[in-house]
């Protein structure tokens, strides 16, 4: 019996050292669990990271092609306005060229009146004269 007891005593202490292990590793099991979570939630963040970086990556792509269009529009509009510009500044040039021109025959036209007042005035003169003649006579 007393090898019984032997036997029996050594089948309990192995029997604790069993359930030792096993607590022990019950408890690596639910460490490892706990950082299986605790990844697994980095993981989430970083994935919900991600796709917040991925739709601002979209939204600043979307912004820069909408503004390289506007600046094209904006490009086309000055080439038009300065097209315009030019055909204005054309149109600027011919028509104080036609002024002066205008003026010129205006000063023409006043110089000529001017000659033609001086001679109405000298044929009155003459008429004021001859008919003073044949009244005197």
């Amino acid at each position: 019996m007393s090898n019984d007891h032997a036997i029996l005593s050594e089948l309990k202490q192995d029997l604790q050292r069993t359930n030792h292990e096993l607590e022990l590793l019950d408890q690596e099991l639910s460490n490892t669990n706990d950082e299986i979570k605790m990844e697994s939630a980095k993981q989430l963040t970083l994935q919900k990271k991600m796709i917040e970086a991925t739709q601002r990556l979209e939204s600043l792509t979307r912004r820069i092609r909408e503004s390289k269009a506007t600046k094209t529009d904006l490009s086309q509009q000055q080439k038009q306005m300065q097209q315009e510009l030019s055909e204005l500044e054309a149109l600027v040039q011919e028509l104080g060229t036609a002024m002066e021109k205008a003026e010129e025959n205006d000063e023409k036209e006043e110089k000529q009146l001017l000659k033609l007042r001086a001679e109405l005035i000298e044929a009155t003169e003459t008429v004021q004269r001859l008919e003073q003649r044949l009244q005197s006579k």
